[in-house]
């Protein structure tokens, strides 16, 4: 085995993904830029059944470092868990697949929309009250199959997961975040570590894109914020070169027709407080409406 060829006194780091195809060449790409980051330390690559047993495993010293896409990670983490590191974003935007069809606005009237989440079918509702989507497609062959059959006639994925299958086309339509609004932390990798696990916060460390990182901050702060409410929401965040960043966010209830939008500017140094700010404003908004 591998620990068979290590230098004695050799640092041994144990990183966990979830044991998906996906995930699993996420954490080979992170692992092969630690690798070269940190030549005298052996990375072993652990799969796990889920994310939450990801998390445990981190919590229970099982692992050192954790690997889980952002749009899943729960917005409380274990107590002694903190997210070390965001890895450089992909596209963060999601994306319509229809045969013709190049946005929301042109499905056919009561067109079948497949869709992983509740989140992402209340937003197509939000966008037009008349589809149908159609929830719990988490695998993208089963949804382009049911595509292929026409028992749907569009699906909205993560552009990101396209790209990393290999799957993305010059056809397919990105959706501007104001008609369909991504996940928090859509398109991004986390690093994970435990809290007292220094050399593990400075193993992360390197791998780490501030921007994106900052951008997922703000993100995750909002959606905190407004997680005692039962309206789906969404958001992106951006910065500038110049260190500014913009944050959108949104919020729709299965039961309204038009989703509720907001956004503020500040420094990106101030990005979960920037995250705090919009969830309030939006909440005011709530209340007028109420």
């Amino acid at each position: 085995g591998r620990e068979g060829v290590l230098k004695i006194g050799m640092a041994r780091m144990i990183v966990g993904s979830r044991a998906q195809d996906l995930a699993v060449a996420q954490a080979r790409t992170v692992l092969a830029e630690l690798g070269a980051e940190w030549p005298d330390t052996a990375f072993v690559q652990r799969s796990l059944p889920s994310d939450e047993a990801v998390l445990r495993a981190l919590e229970q010293g099982a692992l050192n470092l954790g690997l889980l896409e952002l749009a899943r990670l729960p917005l409380s983490l274990p107590e002694n868990v903190v997210l070390a590191a965001v890895t450089k974003r992909l596209e963060p935007r999601s994306v319509l697949i229809a045969r013709g069809q190049r946005g929301l606005a042109e499905l056919p009237e009561g067109a079948r929309v497949g869709v992983a989440t509740r989140r992402e079918a209340t937003f197509v509702r939000a966008a037009r009250r008349d589809l149908n989507p159609v929830e719990g497609l988490e695998r993208l062959e089963d949804g382009l199959a049911h595509l292929a059959t026409d028992d749907l006639q569009a699906l909205v994925v993560p552009a990101a997961l396209l790209v990393q299958l290999g799957r993305g086309r010059g056809g397919d339509a990105l959706l501007e975040p104001e008609l369909f609004p991504p996940a928090v932390g859509q398109g991004c990798l986390g690093v994970l570590v435990r809290e007292d696990d220094s050399l593990a916060a400075e193993l992360a460390y390197t791998v780490r894109h501030r921007p994106s990182f900052d951008r997922v901050s703000a993100e995750r702060s909002f959606a905190r914020a407004l997680s005692g409410t039962d309206y789906a929401l969404g958001a992106l965040a951006l910065v500038s070169s110049e260190g500014e960043l913009t944050l959108f966010g949104a919020l729709a209830h299965e039961r309204e027709a038009l989703s509720i939008q907001g956004q503020t500017t500040g420094e990106a140094s101030e990005a979960v407080a920037l995250g705090s700010e919009l969830a309030q404003d939006m909440l005011e908004q709530l209340k007028q409406r109420a």
